[in-house]
């Protein structure tokens, strides 16, 4: 894996990197910029052709030892003896009928997938440096067509995962709907504000330490920003109070609006 290392120098001048970016409104951009030095999560640089090596090891066992592939596939049990799909940082999932290994990533404007079904020994990678892309379903529209005569049809119930979204649909809404939702939230769980406010007739979001995102509408009270959902949240008055934030694996974080 030749091209694969931890990136703990962000000054670096690495060959073939590319960086990441957000909408921020119709047709425009931003651009991250990384400012940690850490070590790991979020913070290794790969390509397909590496991932594609590193997923032969499970093949292979080659690096790690016999022992190494059947651990990093055993579910995890929780202290009340339930067992979960997900593993030592892989997830065990059923797609439409087949075995599959899966797990995915964000960070910045970054967002990737890989699934592995180990039984067809096909693997499917999906490395995106745009923060509104789904490499989730992107990966499985890949399966989708290279396991076609294997899959079952969706409609199939199975003990996996959620199976991935589709194309995601959008709401228009006027400007007077949007002001709706414009102020200040905060998570005491994250201990964290964020901004809302309408611009050029869109709706931003503001965090410390990030770039504005543009927030698109599935409904008339959840948005979408990148890949997290925010759903709104109102009293008996059909006063907003506040919104639920859901993003990969963190669901239900609770923010409550503040005075602007």
């Amino acid at each position: 894996m030749t091209n694969t290392h931890f990136n703990d120098d962000r000054t670096a001048v690495v060959k073939n990197r590319v960086v990441s970016y957000a909408p921020v409104s119709t047709g425009r951009y931003t651009q991250f910029i990384k400012t940690i030095e850490a070590m790991g999560d979020g913070n290794l640089l790969t390509s397909v052709e590496d991932l594609a090596k590193w997923d032969q090891n499970f093949y292979d066992n080659k690096i790690g030892g016999e022992g190494f592939s059947p651990q990093m596939l055993t579910r995890t049990k929780l202290n009340n003896g339930e067992e979960i799909p997900y593993a030592f940082g892989l997830g065990n999932e059923i797609y439409k009928g087949l075995k599959a290994v899966a797990h995915g990533g964000g960070f910045m404007g970054f967002r990737t997938e890989m699934i592995r079904f180990p039984e067809q020994r096909f693997t499917a990678i999906c490395l995106c440096n745009l923060g509104s892309a789904n490499p989730g379903a992107l990966a499985r529209q890949m399966a989708d067509i290279y396991l076609a005569d294997q899959l079952k049809p969706a409609e199939a119930k199975s003990n996996s995962s959620p199976k991935a979204p589709g194309p995601p649909q959008t709401v228009t809404l006027t400007a007077e709907r949007l002001t709706e939702y414009t102020g200040v939230y905060y998570s005491e769980e994250l201990d964290a504000t964020y901004r809302i406010d309408v611009e050029e007739g869109n709706l931003f979001l503001k965090a410390r330490n990030a770039p504005r995102a543009i927030l698109s509408s599935n409904t008339r009270d959840e948005f979408r920003r990148m890949g997290s959902t925010l759903k709104f949240v109102r009293n008996d008055q059909r006063q907003i109070t506040g919104f639920v934030l859901n993003g990969g694996r963190s669901t239900g974080i609770q923010f409550v609006r503040k005075a602007n």
